[in-house]
């Protein structure tokens, strides 16, 4: 999955009309379409950043990898590109702006 991040405080959400919430790991929640099902959005609860699935932005995004991590868990028709941080877990240190 491809995704970007902002500071909570940065993030204003227009509606949640369609938003739904999901806690499957205590302390973490996943954001989905309650329509069509795509992943919104994820965040630790309290936590400073909130991730943005990257497809579900309007082009043209300006989005560059910055880092690959759960590469561990990529599937062998994924490219790794070993010019950035790569995490073979899910630990990153990509700062926000």
């Amino acid at each position: 999955m491809a995704a970007t991040a902002c500071r909570r405080p940065a993030f204003t959400l227009v509606t949640a009309q369609t938003l739904k919430w999901y806690v499957a790991v205590p302390g973490f929640r996943r954001g989905f379409c309650v329509e069509c099902g795509s992943s919104l959005f994820f965040e630790e609860e309290g936590g400073e950043r909130v991730s943005i699935a990257a497809g579900s932005l309007d082009e043209p995004q300006g989005l560059k990898i910055a880092a690959h991590i759960f590469a561990s868990e990529a599937g062998d028709y994924y490219e790794i590109d070993a010019s950035v941080p790569v995490s073979p877990r899910g630990e990153h240190h990509v700062a926000l702006p």
